[in-house]
């Protein structure tokens, strides 16, 4: 996940080669557990760009999910 911290309104996400044969689902959870993003890697790809838009600043949880792959990683936004 790039750039750290993230301030721009989108962020790129990268999963391993192997999962990209898979339909790999990517949401972004605010930290009361609400979700304010959804969205998915298009098959036989490893690189992702998120446009997550306006999200205040602060820390949010990315959940990666797949057959084969599960990732919880924590997002951190300044000043949008």
């Amino acid at each position: 996940m790039f750039p750290k911290p993230s301030n721009n309104g989108s962020m790129y996400l990268r999963i391993p080669a192997v999962t990209t044969k898979y339909p790999t689902q990517v949401r972004i959870f605010d930290l009361q557990g609400k979700s304010v993003w959804q969205g998915s890697f298009e098959l036989d790809n490893d690189l992702m760009e998120v446009k997550y838009g306006n999200l205040n600043s602060g820390i949010y949880l990315v959940e990666i999910k797949s057959e084969i792959l599960y990732e919880s990683k924590k997002l951190v936004v300044q000043g949008n």
